[in-house]
């Protein structure tokens, strides 16, 4: 936190594990930028993000992607679409 603020506008990540609700520890990623100077913002913005296993179940060749990178998901949203016998995308 102490690099965020003493360089402002630029970003700052970090790698850390966090507890989670249920109990498990997960890791998240954590990127910071001092915009306390910016009257607009006047604050120090903060975004965290998770990383999730997927499974699927059964294996195959995607064949189609549902999603784009960066677009939000829910828990049990297809992701993609396999093949058992498609020839790889």
């Amino acid at each position: 936190f102490a690099d965020c603020l003493d360089r402002p506008g630029v970003p700052i990540a970090i790698q850390c594990r966090a507890h989670h609700k249920d109990g498990t520890w997960i890791e998240v990623e954590a990127t910071g930028v001092n915009r306390l100077s910016d009257p607009n913002v006047s604050a120090v913005v903060v975004t965290l993000r998770d990383e999730q296993p997927v499974t699927a179940p059964h294996g195959g060749h995607v064949v189609e992607w549902l999603v784009e990178d960066g677009d939000p998901v829910a828990p049990g949203q297809p992701l993609v679409r396999l093949h058992p016998e498609a020839v790889p995308v």
